[in-house]
């Protein structure tokens, strides 16, 4: 089953059971650069994990593989569609701990 990709300005979905969804987004640790979410209603969707995709470049005098920018990372958030109904998905970027964004998304599963 295809999965949805979640978009910041695109607030309804509709999805089937079972169907993931996911959010990326650029995460840089250090400087504080994170992301966290809620689900107003767990019992319709699901958090299921969360991946980080760390920048990575080869070091040729080494013969490494060597992160570039520190931690600087993509990190997806899965969730899954458990059961028919409605719910909102909140999706937060924070800066040092500040909420800088919050997009709501209304998620229908069918």
């Amino acid at each position: 089953m295809e999965f949805v990709n979640l978009q910041p300005l695109q607030t309804n979905y509709k999805v089937k059971e079972g169907q993931e969804l996911r959010y990326s987004f650029t995460q840089h640790s250090s400087v504080g650069n994170t992301g966290e979410f809620e689900i107003v209603d767990p019992c319709i969707i699901e958090f299921k994990e969360k991946i980080v995709d760390y920048k990575l470049k080869i070091d040729e005098s080494a013969g490494e593989i060597r992160p570039t920018g520190g931690d600087e990372a993509r990190a997806t958030f899965i969730f899954v569609a458990k059961k028919k109904g409605k719910t909102k998905l909140k999706i937060k970027q924070l800066f040092r701990g500040a909420v800088i964004e919050e997009y709501v998304m209304k998620v229908v599963v069918e």
